[in-house]
């Protein structure tokens, strides 16, 4: 908020993607977040810790990741 005023309550023509985001989700068998969806199609319903992610990327092939 600028100068203490409101956003104008139109602005404009918005696509929303909830359409297109439903889809995907459910094209992926996702139904909840977080989910975790690796690149050979298997998927992580829920959050892994930082190990247990690493080891999965591991396993898959992923390189690794570098810290600076």
């Amino acid at each position: 908020m600028l100068d203490g005023k409101a956003p104008p309550r139109s602005m404009g023509n918005c696509e929303t993607p909830m359409a297109r985001n439903l889809a995907l989700s459910r094209k992926h068998k996702v139904n909840g977040t977080p989910a975790i969806v690796f690149e050979d199609g298997s998927r992580v319903p829920g959050a892994l810790s930082a190990e247990q992610l690493e080891k999965r990327l591991v396993a898959s092939g992923a390189p690794a990741a570098t810290t600076k």
